[in-house]
């Protein structure tokens, strides 16, 4: 299944996926990580996961470079979304924040590449007489948090009831659709991350199936 990214590039997936690997346990998979994070480590990881505010994620090495990463690279670019990101750095602290806690980068042949967080906590991945990782309440409260803070709260604890098993780059494009969405409210319903994610949890995998439609792709070149 292709990732669903609608915001981020192939490029800026790519860097957020060295970024989380360069804080997992020491293997030969982080000898071609960027030089750039090579002096992040689990220590880092762990300092991630201590802070419980975006102001306390501000202070840490990790989220920095992610942040500095993604918005020294809009400066070269002229699309909507890297021009936003120049303006909204707080938008790339929660992704630093939510991503510390995945555990497992579901890509490639995992069977939940290319899904959301939220897919296998609610009726896709549920089996006979079980009950979802995640209860309807809590989703609920996923889907309407009150600010960013309290989005926070309850993205880690939605990682954490997924056995911190994500795809990275997914998990990173819709926490910024989250941002964004929540800043500039043009786009459809039908189109929106609450959506998507409801779909996800509520719809078992074969009523989910369905052919690939143009809109899954990255649309970061357009306008909202």
């Amino acid at each position: 299944m292709r990732s669903r990214s609608r915001y981020l590039d192939q490029d800026q997936c790519s860097w957020i996926r060295d970024w989380w690997r360069a804080m997992q346990p020491p293997t030969t998979d982080r000898q071609d990580v960027s030089f750039a994070l090579r002096a992040l480590s689990r220590g880092d990881r762990a300092k991630c996961r201590r802070c419980t505010t975006l102001e306390e994620l501000e202070q840490e090495l990790a989220p920095n470079l992610l942040a500095a990463h993604l918005v020294e690279s809009s400066q070269t670019r002229s699309t909507w979304l890297q021009k936003w990101l120049q303006g909204h750095h707080e938008a790339l602290f929660l992704l630093a924040g939510v991503l510390a806690h995945v555990e497992v980068d579901a890509k490639g042949n995992h069977p939940l590449a290319g899904r959301s967080l939220v897919f296998c906590l609610g009726n896709a991945q549920l089996k006979p007489g079980a009950t979802p990782r995640m209860s309807e309440r809590r989703f609920k409260r996923l889907l309407t948090a009150s600010g960013v803070e309290d989005f926070l709260r309850q993205a880690r604890r939605a990682a954490q009831l997924a056995d911190g098993v994500a795809d990275v780059a997914v998990l990173a494009d819709d926490l910024l659709a989250w941002s964004i969405e929540r800043d500039q409210r043009e786009r459809k319903p039908s189109e929106s991350l609450k959506f998507r994610w409801a779909r996800d949890y509520y719809l078992s995998a074969k009523e989910q199936f369905s052919p690939e439609s143009p809109n899954t792709k990255s649309d970061n070149a357009n306008e909202i």
